[in-house]
């Protein structure tokens, strides 16, 4: 497909998941008339990449770390008005669908590759009859369940206090200096929780456990999504979110 100035569509992937952003990618650019313009792994790099490199799409994943994937939409929205914009989470939440649709040209849909593909290359010119179809089916699926089925044994990880505040501050970028300093402790103390909770959920890394952090409350923190600016499902870091009293740790 070409767009009116007989040019490849262009696509920004922004997924911490890099494994995943690459498949989309290379998915894509084996289409007539789409190119990847970049990949992004987390909030701040999805801004700093379309500041450079304007894409005719993008898809974010709604709960990325560092900044939410919400907050990046909102600010790329105050960029440039046209970005067709797709935005994809595990589960449908309908308060996120109803903040998607006051910023204008968005799509939200399942965060999965074939679905993806699909509103990518005929999302614009979808029959809105057809979409509504969509998200009631999606909408049913995800009252099934309300976490991903990959998380529902990690929330199930015998968090402290103190790793619950760890990475509550992992989540909002902080380095592990800056948490040691916040919580009174050594670095090394701090890279000793970090590295426990990563081997313990079975995460990739820190932006993996910021990316866990978000999908499970962390991210409410920061973004505008759920009442009071926090979310509105069950989350294990509300007591972070109720009383952020870092001198009482454990």
């Amino acid at each position: 497909m070409m767009n009116v100035k007989n040019r490849p569509i262009s696509i920004g992937i922004a997924d911490e998941h890099v494994a995943s952003a690459e498949r989309l990618g290379r998915f894509m650019a084996e289409q007539s008339g789409y190119e990847v313009s970049f990949c992004a792994n987390d909030g701040e790099k999805l801004i700093s990449l379309f500041g450079r490199r304007p894409t005719d799409y993008v898809v974010v994943h709604l709960f990325l770390p560092f900044l939410s994937g919400i907050e990046a939409i909102q600010m790329i929205r105050k960029q440039n008005e046209s970005v067709f914009i797709i935005a994809c989470s595990f589960t449908y939440q309908e308060d996120i669908a109803l903040m998607l649709s006051k910023l204008g040209n968005v799509l939200y849909c399942e965060r999965r590759a074939e679905v993806i593909c699909d509103f990518l290359m005929h999302g614009e010119r979808r029959e809105p009859i057809t979409y509504d179809r969509y998200v009631e089916q999606w909408k049913t699926k995800s009252n099934a369940y309300s976490l991903p089925a990959e998380f529902k044994s990690k929330k199930e990880y015998p968090f402290t206090n103190t790793d619950l505040r760890v990475i509550a501050l992992v989540s909002s970028g902080h380095t592990n200096c800056e948490i040691a300093e916040l919580l009174g402790k050594s670095k090394r103390t701090i890279d000793t929780y970090i590295d426990r909770m990563i081997r313990g959920l079975g995460l990739n890394g820190r932006t993996g456990l910021a990316s866990y952090a978000y999908e499970h409350g962390v991210c409410k923190l920061y973004c505008e999504a759920g009442k009071n600016k926090r979310c509105c499902r069950d989350s294990i870091f509300n007591p972070v979110i109720d009383d952020m009293d870092w001198g009482n740790i454990d």
